[in-house]
């Protein structure tokens, strides 16, 4: 599923491009608007004959949906539907055919997007009453969020609300997540704020990821996750704090440790903020590698594992910094294996030493085999054997 939307999205941005370039360019028409002959006498008759050139439109459309050229063309011909005629196309691009199914979608969620940008209401109505029992659950999802995205672009607040009365939409939490995320992208990079707006509205959604959806390419700005924490409640106020304040905890550790940890003692954190700060500089939610921040000069500024171990000690619950000291040594066995392996060997023998080899030999078992094997035998006896088979299977290719 995941697969189709973004098939959907990626082909999606190539038709509107081609489309605005090409309408950009083009010769006007009587009145400085171009229309295509066949839908120019069409326009001028009734609802029933607008409708008809659609379903055409449609007939051409999977005729020629193989050949690149015709297909463009069409697409083109496409700009020109008034409402009635893009209705009129989405139903027939839902019946039964034998064209490429993939790309009729993408037209029908494409068409859906453009309608709801104008008539948001009026759109979700067609889907539930005009397209009932179309398509399976999945295309259903898909062509819902085209509908979802052109609202979002003017009415963010509605978007989120649709979202919430139509969750059902999305049986699986997981894929539903995914198309929340997949919403609240857009809002977010005009501004985090629109994004943290819609979060709260839109029901069963998981608000740790989505907070990080909302600041996804902009710095965290404390003050407006502080705001949107206080107007939540229950479980939704913990997730937008352990997301929001966690996410500024891997955004720290991207820059030089003495300025971020300045930065972080002049933020007047309280207790669970400094919690969750600490939480995500250890990589709780973390979801790929840590980035290195750049200096002004271009630079890259080297993530100081050492001096953020040492400062997770002394932030973290003593029953939580083995698996934080474990994360984050991962990382830095990623980036300096030697330094990471001298570091782990001056760990006094425990639970936190296991916990970071461990998180070692996950990380290096395929790549440095032979340093993960000698982490392992600094160990105590009882503690390698399977430490050890995770290094032989890597080994084997398992």
């Amino acid at each position: 599923m995941r697969s189709s939307r973004i098939i959907f999205a990626a082909m999606a941005c190539l038709v509107a491009a081609s489309v605005f370039l090409w309408s950009a360019g083009r010769s006007k028409g009587k009145g400085g608007r171009y229309e295509f002959p066949f839908l120019r006498s069409a326009k001028k008759g009734d609802t029933a004959a607008r409708e008809a050139a659609a379903r055409d439109w449609v007939e051409r459309f999977n005729a020629g949906i193989k050949d690149e050229k015709q297909y463009r063309a069409l697409v083109l011909e496409m700009r020109d539907f008034d409402a009635v005629q893009m209705k009129a196309a989405i139903k027939a691009l839902m019946e039964d055919s034998e064209a490429d199914l993939s790309q009729r979608m993408f037209i029908a969620r494409l068409l859906l997007s453009i309608l709801s940008g104008t008539d948001p209401d009026g759109t979700v109505r067609f889907f539930e009453n005009d397209l009932a029992g179309k398509g399976d659950a999945q295309i259903r999802a898909s062509l819902f969020g085209g509908i979802l995205d052109g609202i979002s672009e003017r009415d963010p607040a509605k978007a989120a609300g649709y979202f919430k009365s139509h969750n059902d939409l999305w049986a699986d939490a997981g894929e539903r997540n995914r198309a929340a995320q997949e919403l609240l992208y857009g809002p977010a990079s005009i501004d985090p704020g629109r994004a943290l707006g819609m979060i709260g509205k839109m029901g069963d959604v998981d608000p740790v990821k989505s907070v990080r959806t909302a600041f996804s390419s902009r710095p965290i700005e404390l003050g407006l996750i502080r705001e949107f924490v206080a107007k939540q409640s229950g479980s939704m106020s913990d997730g937008l704090l352990r997301g929001g304040f966690g996410l500024y905890g891997e955004q720290m550790v991207g820059q030089s440790f003495s300025a971020a940890v300045a930065q972080i003692d002049s933020a007047h954190l309280s207790a669970e903020e400094m919690l969750a700060v600490a939480r995500g500089v250890s990589g709780q939610d973390r979801t790929g590698d840590i980035r290195p921040g750049r200096e002004m000069n271009g630079e890259q500024i080297p993530v100081d594992y050492a001096k953020w171990l040492g400062w997770l000690e002394n932030h973290l619950p003593a029953e939580e910094y083995s698996d934080g000291a474990a994360r984050m040594a991962e990382q830095w066995a990623k980036q300096d294996p030697n330094a990471a392996e001298n570091w782990i060997n001056s760990l006094p023998d425990g639970g936190s030493k296991l916990a970071t080899i461990t998180a070692f030999v996950n990380a290096s078992a395929t790549v440095d085999p032979d340093r993960a094997t000698r982490l392992v035998m600094s160990l105590p006896e009882a503690d390698r054997g399977n430490l050890l088979s995770v290094i032989q299977k890597a080994a084997a290719g398992e």
